[in-house]
């Protein structure tokens, strides 16, 4: 780089633009070498969630927008005459290029390719040109960029994510919560999908049964009964076990332990009559809202996201934990609804996808127990995000950390 338009950086010998006052290192003109001068932004960072929803919201057009803004860093960083704009616009030409630069930035001269990648991204948006409902796919390609959105948001975290926090470390928003409850939930996907699995199995039973009588001849009358209560029930059921199991595995997961599937689901059943009751009152108050106008059962929505995580580690009660969900969301109700409405509308998008994929290609029957396995494992997604959430809004507003929480499970 010409040293007319920039100056060298004393303490990584980088050749910084002059209409930048801070190198990528850190180092600050006017300081030492050693001076600890806050570093800017890399590339350009966005939330995981955020790309995400912004992605499928926009049919992919976002994307266009994200490419254009990492060009633009490297344009400026680079001091190079590239067109950022003709970059976003043919993205699939330039994926494999912005992703290396991206991975050597992090890992090195030496970083591994992604190829694979860069086909899989360009298959997804030639499968926009399929017809239904395989042209579904089409949404997924945020899937090979978020490697890269990953290794963006490494380069610029100055400090790693760690389970044991205090009220000074963590401050509870929805991106926050939104990125460690899908960061848990991956690293625990096999207990909890196991534990989702077990407990769901009458109802995905009952809808097997009931697609082979469906199918059948004969239609008695008490099987089909007996089916439909348990196809009306089991779901029910299964989702106050599914809860209080995957509140402890959670818990356990953030003090830096691992948590059985065994003892996972012997804390769901011992909680399941409170978890019961305080869902029913929970449930009442939030539809009698809904009958006023929709709004007020919105906010009792919010108002009482984080009851059964109360119910299940403090255990105040059942009118109780109602009043401490409202203290601990006071505040805080606005985040807890953008976390509500992320998790909602990704499970539209997941459930309504694999449902369609399900019955083009197989019928009636096996989609509707593609329904089942999807509810399953959706419903261990919004146990973890109350459990994070719970877990965050504790330690911000009262300072206690996550030992204490689990010490009442012993």
């Amino acid at each position: 780089m010409n040293s007319e338009f920039s100056w060298t950086c004393p303490k990584c010998s980088r050749q910084v633009p002059n209409r930048l006052n801070t190198c990528r290192c850190g180092y600050q003109q006017g300081t030492s070498p050693t001076g600890t001068a806050e570093r800017l932004p890399t590339y350009y960072p966005v939330s995981p969630y955020k790309f995400v929803i912004l992605s499928v919201l926009t049919l992919g057009a976002y994307q266009i927008y994200w490419f254009y803004k990492n060009w633009a860093f490297i344009r400026e960083r680079d001091h190079s005459d590239i067109w950022p704009w003709a970059r976003a616009l043919f993205a699939p030409l330039f994926f494999d290029s912005l992703s290396a630069d991206i991975k050597k930035e992090l890992e090195g001269e030496h970083a591994a390719s992604g190829t694979g990648l860069w086909l899989s991204y360009v298959l997804l948006n030639a499968a926009w040109g399929l017809p239904d409902p395989f042209s579904y796919l089409g949404v997924l390609t945020f899937v090979p960029l978020l490697p890269s959105v990953n290794r963006i948001n490494t380069l610029n975290r100055h400090q790693r994510e760690i389970s044991r926090t205090t009220s000074m470390e963590i401050q509870f928003s929805a991106g926050s919560v939104l990125s460690r409850t899908f960061a848990v939930w991956w690293r625990n996907l096999v207990p909890f999908a196991t534990i989702a699995f077990l407990v769901h199995s009458p109802f995905i039973i009952a809808t097997a049964l009931y697609g082979l009588t469906a199918q059948g001849d004969s239609n008695p009358v008490t099987p089909v009964a007996l089916v439909a209560l348990a196809m009306t029930l089991g779901p029910v059921v299964a989702q106050w076990v599914l809860s209080g199991a995957v509140i402890f595995g959670v818990l356990t997961h953030l003090q830096g332990n691992e948590a059985t599937v065994r003892e996972s689901l012997r804390v769901g059943l011992r909680y399941l009559f409170p978890i019961l009751l305080v869902s029913i009152l929970q449930g009442i108050i939030t539809f009698g809202g809904m009958l006023l106008l929709v709004i007020p059962g919105l906010i009792a929505m919010c108002t009482l996201w984080v009851a059964v995580p109360v119910t299940v580690t403090e255990r105040p009660g059942i009118w109780a934990s109602i009043k401490r969900s409202s203290e601990l969301t006071r505040g805080d109700r606005r985040s807890v609804f953008s976390i509500i409405m992320v998790l909602a509308i990704l499970g539209f998008v997941g459930s309504s996808l694999l449902q369609g994929v399900a019955l083009a290609i197989s019928g009636p029957q096996i989609a509707g127990l593609v329904a089942v396995l999807t509810q399953a494992l959706l419903g261990t997604l919004g146990a973890v995000a109350m459990a994070v959430g719970y877990h965050d809004l504790r330690v911000s507003k009262e300072g206690v950390n996550t030992d204490s929480l689990v010490e009442v499970f012993a």
